[in-house]
């Protein structure tokens, strides 16, 4: 795999990070657990940690290699695109590519899934519409609005959308990731 250059923004200053392939933590409570991977399951962990080297971060000290991947795939997963198609684009036009969720609430459960989902059209956003739904964007910050074991569930139902079904590997997620992000010719 070549290397990709991106610029990372931390705390308002720029840097530039060259990326080469997942980051796996060494060490620690996530050790061999990828930061790709707890995108999915555990992304509020992610911010968490984030956040606090960002507090941490000296004016004349340089983020180390966690905070730049930290950085920059939070910020990729604004921007990458479901693979999966939606269900009431028109046989007579190009499938577009899913754009929103809804999670449907009932009796203090949730419900969603494939069947709750759309491109961006307007007229394939409106199946969404329910009294009892909220609707959401799919970006990965959405998965904020979920705690614990149901952004679990939740983190599940993205990589099937992203990835597509089977076991999450670490190395496809990062392309996916890599994809959304503006790179910088080395």
């Amino acid at each position: 795999m070549a290397d990709s250059l991106v610029e990372v923004s931390i705390n308002g200053r720029s840097y530039s990070y060259k990326l080469n392939g997942s980051y796996v933590f060494a060490s620690g409570k996530k050790k061999g657990e990828s930061v790709e991977s707890l995108m999915f399951s555990q992304r509020s962990y992610l911010v968490k940690l984030k956040h606090i080297r960002d507090t941490n971060l000296r004016k004349d000290s340089r983020p180390d290699r966690l905070h730049l991947h930290l950085a920059w795939i939070l910020n990729a997963g604004e921007f990458v695109k479901p693979s999966a198609t939606c269900q009431y684009c028109p046989d007579d036009r190009e499938h577009n590519k899913l754009g929103f969720f809804s999670v449907r609430y009932s009796g203090g459960a949730c419900s969603y899934g494939h069947e709750h989902t759309s491109c961006e059209d307007p007229n394939c956003k409106w199946h969404l519409v329910d009294e009892r739904s909220t609707i959401f964007p799919f970006k990965f910050s959405s998965l904020s609005y979920f705690r614990n074991a149901e952004q679990k569930r939740m983190g599940a139902f993205f990589k099937d959308v992203f990835l597509g079904s089977g076991r999450l590997d670490s190395e496809k997620a990062f392309q996916m990731f890599l994809s959304a992000s503006h790179t910088v010719q080395l």
